[in-house]
């Protein structure tokens, strides 16, 4: 169950308010989320801030766990743009304090957030309970009104590294290109190159270096 508010202060900016409630009787879950997120832009500029809150009961725990982020954004010029932006997901170092810090994603579609190569689909599952870390340089530019390119830079880290010696998860490299071949007809291409440190073998996700490519077609009718 949920609402959603949008509060518009200007023609740059408005406010997003919204709450969720899930409930699970299998797993004893009777969650909360709340969060607010800010939108706007001033000039070459755009921004973004979120946050959000859950609280409630999860698989029989007590819940508090929080998740943040920033995207900054410049037009370089009419057909380029360059976004920065960092996440943190918060994570639980102390799975038997019978508190549980580490926030859950929900329903969300992580593949466009979290890099292409799909690591991270299932959180807090694809990082073992130690929330996450994503700072990202995306940049993408239109050479031609048909063509799009696109280049996302991600360094991945842990929230909480436990017993770890590093939280230090690796480094995307997401290079794609989207070709606009008719009205609601797109042509799709990706590379995606991952950098692997030792702790994202230790979370059960990645044991070396891998290269992912694929080519898809989009219809939209």
């Amino acid at each position: 169950i949920g609402a959603h508010g949008t509060i518009t202060s200007s023609k740059r900016a408005s406010v997003n308010l919204y709450g969720f409630y899930n409930h699970l009787d299998v797993v004893k879950t009777n969650q909360v989320t709340l969060g607010a997120r800010l939108v706007g832009s001033n000039a070459k500029w755009t921004y973004r801030l979120e946050t959000n809150y859950q609280t409630g009961e999860r698989t029989g725990q007590d819940v508090a766990a929080l998740m943040a982020g920033a995207r900054l954004g410049y037009q370089v010029h009419e057909k380029g743009r360059v976004t920065l932006w960092y996440d943190y997901l918060s994570g639980d170092d102390n799975a038997t304090d019978g508190k549980l810090k580490v926030f859950d994603t929900l329903f969300g579609t992580n593949h466009k957030f979290y890099g292409l190569a799909d690591l991270f689909l299932n959180i807090p599952a694809h990082t073992g309970g130690l929330g996450l870390q994503d700072i990202a340089l995306k940049a993408a530019t239109t050479p031609h009104k048909d063509v799009t390119l696109g280049i996302d830079v991600h360094s991945f880290l842990l929230a909480k590294k436990a017993a770890l010696s590093s939280g230090h998860l690796g480094e995307e490299i997401d290079v794609t290109m989207t070709y606009r071949y008719a009205k609601g007809v797109a042509f799709v291409g990706g590379l995606s190159y991952i950098i692997q440190d030792t702790a994202l073998a230790t979370i059960g996700r990645l044991t070396k270096n891998m290269t992912r490519g694929y080519l898809m077609t989009n219809v939209a009718f």
